[in-house]
Order: C-alpha cells, then structure tokens, then sequence
C-alpha cells in the first residue's frame, strides 16, 4: 500500500505511515463506525423504546433510523393501511402490502424485521403495533404505552399532534414532533420540564381550524382537506433531524438539543432555528397550573 503525503504547517509535503487495517469483529459490526462517536452508547439505545406515532412517509423514515441506530424496541402507532400512493416514499412498504391493503404498522414492522432480521448484530429489536389513532390507543389498557423512553411525532393531522403532544408533556418523555409539505419541513423537540410545546406554536388560523371541526349545535363538522404534498428527500432530511435530536435525548445530549422549532426549505436548502416564547392561550404555558392528564390507557 503506497504511503499518503501529509502537509505539515512548517514545512513541505512528508510521507506519512500507511494506514494499518485489523480484519476483525468490527468487520462484522454493524455499528461498528457508531461506536466511534464518543457521545454513542449502544448499550443505552438497546435498552430504550421509542414510540413513532404515524407510519407514513416520515414515520417510514424515522422508524428505519431508529433501527440502523441500535434502538432496542419500536412501537408503531396508525391505523391506515398500505396504498400504492406511499410507495415512492416509504422504505419499509412492498407492493405486496399495497395489493392486500396490509396494516402500516404490520407492513412496517415486516419491512423492519428484514432490515434487522434476529440474529443479526445489533440484535434485540422488538417491534410492537397498534392498530389505532393515538386517541384511541391512550385510551386501551393493552397498548405497549407505558414503558416508552421517547416519543416520535409523524402525524399529518394537528388534533393528533396536540394529543400526542400533551401525552408526552405529563408523561415527561422527550418528543420530537416532525412535519412535511412538499420542500418545507419542521421539527420541534420537547424535551421534559419544556417551558414550550407544540400548542405554543398555534397561531388564529391553527386554532379557528381546530373549532371550526364542531358546529354550535354540538353535531361533528366535517372538513375535507386536499392531499399534502410530499417530496421523498425532504422527507429523508426531516427523517434524520427528527431522529438525531431524539438520539440526543437518549444519549444525555440534551445541551446539544434543539431549542426552538427547526424549519427547512428544500427550495434554498436553507434552515433555521426560530425563538419560541410561551403562549398565553397555550393550556400548558400559558396558566399556572396544566390541565388535567388526557386519558393514558397502556400509557400509565
């Protein structure tokens, strides 16, 4: 193996020692280059379950990174089904799974199990599934909700943004809640103890939409939405910050974390980290005393 030149700061190019390679157990490590990180424990994210609510496009995203990550188990919340309009941006679904309009979260899971089949390092990844809106699974005394270590927000709809959000804040599990339209995506980490969440960032239109959904008389209105627009690397990219700032978590990386909605343009490639102050109208930041705990079910 030919020697590499190395430029010193005090004088000409020398030749520098060839690098030595060990043939070994890192060979076969799959986290090996992980491990190199020194913030990096495997032995903690093995340990760890994190609940990924929402196993669309980025839910796809977010639940194989956790996997590839070392994450020990995964519960996966949705109550959809497989269409053929997810498969250009979800890794984990097959046309098989489109064609039998298989549950997301039994399709996602397959799809994980062949990322980490057992047996293979790191091993011990456990996959569990609810069929159910997070609404209804903190209402089911069965839903695997109540050893989670984090949460993971991948929802489209904003009431079950402010469920799931509400949940982790009286649970104190750190949350990382991420959204796509199109090029644009954002993050919003909510750590425990949070001087602000997600219901700090509502502005009028937010909130006249979430009433708009009951008329006076008290009978449910109903809203058609037109389909969001979803682009597969804005997708990857808000993956990734999604599931590195929930590492963090993890990891005790917490200085390290966010500290305000994280916002991105996939036109510019342009992102930025806005302040974000408590809201006065927020039921958490803006009184003296939070409300009430929304129903736990498996989550107590």
């Amino acid at each position: 193996m030919a020697a590499v030149a190395a430029h010193t700061p005090d004088g000409p190019p020398q030749d520098a020692p060839a690098p030595v390679v060990v043939v070994g157990s890192a060979d076969s490590d799959p986290l090996a280059r992980a491990r190199l990180l020194p913030w990096y424990d495997p032995s903690v994210l093995a340990a760890a379950s994190v609940v990924v609510v929402g196993v669309g496009a980025l839910g796809n995203e977010v639940a194989k990174d956790l996997a590839l990550a070392g994450v020990g188990t995964l519960v996966l919340v949705d109550p959809d089904v497989v269409e053929g309009s997810n498969l250009g941006r979800c890794c984990l679904f097959t046309a098989e799974d489109a064609a039998a309009r298989r549950p997301k979260v039994a399709a996602a899971s397959a799809g994980l199990r062949r990322m980490r089949p057992d047996g293979v390092p790191p091993q011990g990844l456990a996959v569990r599934t609810v069929q159910q809106r997070i609404e209804s699974a903190l209402d089911d005394p069965t839903a695997p909700l109540g050893a989670v270590s984090a949460a993971v927000g991948c929802l489209d709809n904003l009431d079950s943004r402010l469920t799931l959000s509400a949940w982790a804040l009286h649970r104190r599990l750190p949350l990382a809640d991420g959204a796509v339209s199109g090029l644009q995506g954002r993050v919003l980490v909510t750590p425990p103890g949070a001087a602000v969440c997600l219901e700090c960032t509502l502005n009028a239109t937010h909130r006249a939409a979430l009433q708009r959904r009951y008329r006076c008389s008290g009978g449910e209105a109903t809203l058609v939405e037109r389909p969001q627009a979803a682009e597969v690397t804005t997708v990857a990219v808000v993956g990734a910050v999604v599931v590195r700032e929930t590492l963090k978590q993890l990891l005790g990386q917490q200085r390290q974390a966010l500290t305000g909605p994280w916002y991105y343009d996939g036109w510019t490639n342009e992102a930025a980290v806005l302040a974000l102050q408590p809201s006065p109208q927020c039921a958490f930041h803006g009184q003296t005393a939070p409300p009430p705990a929304p129903s736990a079910g498996g989550g107590r």
